[in-house]
């Protein structure tokens, strides 16, 4: 898997892993400071071997100003 992390343009990449579980847990976190409002988005690809990545999850949300 890769977590991409996308404000502003800028588009960072990590690499991560989707294991099945009985509970509920979080794959990925990032710290966003106060300096990073607005919109944000998260896109989950999947990482299979020789082909091209598909997004299995995306979502977009807002940082607001506190």
């Amino acid at each position: 898997m890769t977590f991409v992390w996308t404000h502003d343009g800028v588009r960072e990449e990590e690499p991560g892993v989707l294991a099945p579980s009985t509970s509920l847990a979080m794959a990925a976190s990032r710290h966003i400071d106060r300096d990073s409002v607005g919109t944000w988005s998260i896109e989950i690809l999947s990482a299979e071997d020789g082909d091209p990545p598909v997004t299995l999850f995306q979502r977009e949300f807002v940082v607001l100003a506190e």
